[in-house]
């Protein structure tokens, strides 16, 4: 080999070693976005699940204040057919 040859596979050998850090340090960036993204991902999955435990009991409660609705309403037909 000559120098030139040498030099020329140094020189790309460079280049290939940049290259391969530039990837290196792209894929800790996506790694660390994926891993925001999961956390996100895994709030939201948190607040839906409270917001269903929410409407579970607000369904409960209007259950409720609608059968106490019901029972007002057949009392007074009640008192007024009296």
């Amino acid at each position: 080999m000559t120098r030139e040859m040498l030099e020329d596979l140094l020189e790309r050998f460079t280049e290939m070693t940049e290259e391969m850090q530039d990837i290196r340090e792209n894929g800790n960036h996506v790694n660390q976005l994926i891993l925001k993204t999961e956390g996100r991902v895994n709030e939201i999955e948190t607040n839906l699940n409270g917001l269903q435990q929410n409407l579970r009991k607000l369904d409960q409660k209007f259950i409720i204040v609608e059968s106490l609705m019901r029972t007002r309403a057949k009392r007074q037909m009640t008192r007024k057919a009296s």
